[in-house]
Protein backbone atom coordinates (compact mmCIF):
# COMPACT_ATOMS: atom_id res chain seq x y z
CA UNK A 1 0.00 0.00 0.00
CA UNK A 2 2.88 2.71 1.04
CA UNK A 3 4.88 1.84 -2.23
CA UNK A 4 2.01 2.01 -4.43
CA UNK A 5 1.15 5.42 -2.87
CA UNK A 6 4.89 6.41 -3.49
CA UNK A 7 4.76 5.71 -6.79
CA UNK A 8 1.39 7.42 -7.77
CA UNK A 9 2.88 9.96 -6.20
CA UNK A 10 5.96 10.74 -7.55
CA UNK A 11 4.81 12.68 -10.79
CA UNK A 12 2.84 15.18 -8.56
CA UNK A 13 5.89 17.06 -7.02
CA UNK A 14 6.77 18.75 -9.84
CA UNK A 15 3.41 19.91 -10.90
CA UNK A 16 2.73 20.73 -7.42
CA UNK A 17 5.89 22.89 -7.18
CA UNK A 18 5.22 24.11 -10.12
CA UNK A 19 1.68 25.48 -9.52
CA UNK A 20 2.75 27.05 -6.35
CA UNK A 21 5.83 28.57 -8.45
CA UNK A 22 3.49 30.31 -10.65
CA UNK A 23 0.97 31.14 -7.55
CA UNK A 24 3.90 33.09 -5.78
CA UNK A 25 5.08 34.39 -9.53
CA UNK A 26 1.33 36.04 -9.79
CA UNK A 27 1.46 37.56 -5.71
CA UNK A 28 5.01 39.04 -6.77
CA UNK A 29 6.73 37.31 -3.77
CA UNK A 30 10.47 36.77 -4.67
CA UNK A 31 11.73 33.24 -3.63
CA UNK A 32 14.96 31.56 -3.40
CA UNK A 33 13.94 28.41 -4.26
CA UNK A 34 10.85 25.53 -4.02
CA UNK A 35 12.09 21.74 -3.63
CA UNK A 36 10.20 18.98 -3.76
CA UNK A 37 10.25 15.41 -1.85
CA UNK A 38 8.61 12.19 -1.12
CA UNK A 39 8.89 10.49 2.24
CA UNK A 40 11.71 7.40 1.91
CA UNK A 41 9.80 4.09 2.72
CA UNK A 42 11.64 3.68 6.01
CA UNK A 43 11.16 6.96 7.20
CA UNK A 44 7.30 6.04 6.46
CA UNK A 45 7.59 3.08 8.64
CA UNK A 46 9.66 4.34 11.35
CA UNK A 47 6.84 7.16 11.82
CA UNK A 48 4.00 4.88 11.83
CA UNK A 49 6.15 2.83 14.40
CA UNK A 50 6.84 5.59 16.86
CA UNK A 51 3.90 7.72 16.55
CA UNK A 52 1.59 4.78 16.04
CA UNK A 53 -0.23 6.66 13.37
CA UNK A 54 -2.67 4.93 11.08
CA UNK A 55 -1.10 5.47 7.37
CA UNK A 56 -3.34 8.10 6.33
CA UNK A 57 -2.58 10.36 9.30
CA UNK A 58 1.07 10.63 7.69
CA UNK A 59 1.02 14.20 6.25
CA UNK A 60 4.01 14.83 5.38
CA UNK A 61 4.38 12.23 2.67
CA UNK A 62 4.74 14.65 0.10
CA UNK A 63 6.35 17.75 0.69
CA UNK A 64 7.31 20.90 -0.51
CA UNK A 65 10.03 23.37 0.87
CA UNK A 66 10.12 27.08 0.40
CA UNK A 67 12.86 29.23 0.75
CA UNK A 68 12.69 32.87 0.78
CA UNK A 69 14.61 35.99 1.44
CA UNK A 70 12.87 37.49 4.27
CA UNK A 71 10.51 36.82 7.16
CA UNK A 72 7.80 38.73 5.65
CA UNK A 73 8.31 36.78 2.22
CA UNK A 74 8.20 33.51 4.51
CA UNK A 75 4.25 35.19 5.70
CA UNK A 76 3.22 36.03 2.63
CA UNK A 77 4.19 32.53 1.17
CA UNK A 78 2.04 30.91 3.97
CA UNK A 79 -0.87 32.79 2.92
CA UNK A 80 -0.66 32.04 -0.68
CA UNK A 81 -0.62 28.34 -0.01
CA UNK A 82 -3.13 28.47 2.23
CA UNK A 83 -5.08 30.33 -0.36
CA UNK A 84 -4.23 27.95 -2.98
CA UNK A 85 -4.67 25.20 -0.74
CA UNK A 86 -6.83 24.10 1.91
CA UNK A 87 -5.03 23.67 5.78
CA UNK A 88 -4.95 20.71 7.50
CA UNK A 89 -6.47 21.81 11.08
CA UNK A 90 -3.75 21.22 14.18
CA UNK A 91 -1.25 20.84 11.44
CA UNK A 92 0.49 24.10 11.53
CA UNK A 93 4.09 25.33 13.53
CA UNK A 94 5.68 28.29 13.53
CA UNK A 95 9.12 27.61 14.57
CA UNK A 96 10.29 31.13 13.78
CA UNK A 97 8.01 32.85 16.02
CA UNK A 98 8.40 30.44 18.61
CA UNK A 99 11.97 28.65 17.77
CA UNK A 100 12.43 25.29 18.72
CA UNK A 101 15.40 24.62 21.53
CA UNK A 102 17.99 24.27 18.79
CA UNK A 103 17.29 27.75 17.60
CA UNK A 104 15.71 25.52 14.37
CA UNK A 105 13.17 28.23 12.74
CA UNK A 106 10.66 27.41 10.00
CA UNK A 107 7.36 27.49 8.89
CA UNK A 108 5.18 23.78 9.02
CA UNK A 109 1.85 23.81 7.34
CA UNK A 110 0.08 20.38 6.25
CA UNK A 111 -2.62 20.98 3.38
CA UNK A 112 -5.58 19.01 1.37
CA UNK A 113 -3.33 19.45 -2.42
CA UNK A 114 -4.79 18.53 -5.60
CA UNK A 115 -6.91 14.43 -5.57
CA UNK A 116 -7.07 15.30 -1.66
CA UNK A 117 -3.79 14.53 -1.02
CA UNK A 118 -1.93 15.98 2.00
CA UNK A 119 1.00 18.07 1.42
CA UNK A 120 3.44 18.92 4.23
CA UNK A 121 4.89 22.64 3.36
CA UNK A 122 7.94 23.77 5.08
CA UNK A 123 8.64 27.66 4.42
CA UNK A 124 12.14 29.34 6.01
CA UNK A 125 14.34 32.25 4.90
CA UNK A 126 17.60 31.15 3.12
CA UNK A 127 19.85 32.22 6.53
CA UNK A 128 17.33 29.73 8.55
CA UNK A 129 17.68 26.90 5.78
CA UNK A 130 21.74 27.18 5.93
CA UNK A 131 21.49 27.46 9.96
CA UNK A 132 19.39 23.96 9.51
CA UNK A 133 21.35 22.00 7.04
CA UNK A 134 24.99 23.38 8.42
CA UNK A 135 24.68 24.76 11.96
CA UNK A 136 26.13 21.41 13.85
CA UNK A 137 28.90 23.72 14.80
CA UNK A 138 26.80 26.09 16.97
CA UNK A 139 24.86 22.90 18.67
CA UNK A 140 25.51 21.53 22.38
CA UNK A 141 27.42 18.29 22.16
CA UNK A 142 23.86 16.22 23.18
CA UNK A 143 22.24 17.42 19.96
CA UNK A 144 25.26 16.68 17.99
CA UNK A 145 25.13 12.86 19.24
CA UNK A 146 21.40 13.25 18.00
CA UNK A 147 22.67 14.65 14.82
CA UNK A 148 25.04 11.60 14.20
CA UNK A 149 22.60 8.98 15.40
CA UNK A 150 20.06 10.77 12.68
CA UNK A 151 22.28 10.77 10.03
CA UNK A 152 23.49 7.09 10.82
CA UNK A 153 19.35 6.12 9.80
CA UNK A 154 19.24 7.90 7.07
CA UNK A 155 22.49 6.21 6.08
CA UNK A 156 20.05 2.60 7.04
CA UNK A 157 16.91 4.20 5.65
CA UNK A 158 18.88 4.83 2.17
CA UNK A 159 20.41 1.00 2.13
CA UNK A 160 16.87 -0.20 2.87
CA UNK A 161 15.34 1.58 -0.01
CA UNK A 162 18.19 0.55 -2.56
CA UNK A 163 17.53 -3.33 -0.87
CA UNK A 164 14.09 -2.83 -2.14
CA UNK A 165 14.38 -1.42 -5.00
CA UNK A 166 16.84 -4.23 -5.99
CA UNK A 167 14.34 -6.60 -5.21
CA UNK A 168 11.75 -5.01 -7.35
CA UNK A 169 14.55 -4.93 -10.06
CA UNK A 170 15.00 -8.89 -9.48
CA UNK A 171 11.47 -9.43 -9.24
CA UNK A 172 10.51 -8.01 -12.50
CA UNK A 173 13.82 -9.58 -14.31
CA UNK A 174 12.51 -12.73 -13.46
CA UNK A 175 9.25 -12.31 -14.36
CA UNK A 176 10.05 -11.06 -17.50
Amino acid sequence: QVEARRRASEGLMDELRKRLEAKLEEAQIPVVSIEGRLKRLCSIHLKLQRQNLPLDRVYDFLALRVITRSVKDCYAVLGVVHHLWTPIPKEFDDYIAKPKGNDYRSLHTAVVGPGGKALEVQIRTHEMHRQAELGVEQLPHAEIVDLAASFQRRVVETLIDRAFAAARWHGAKSLG
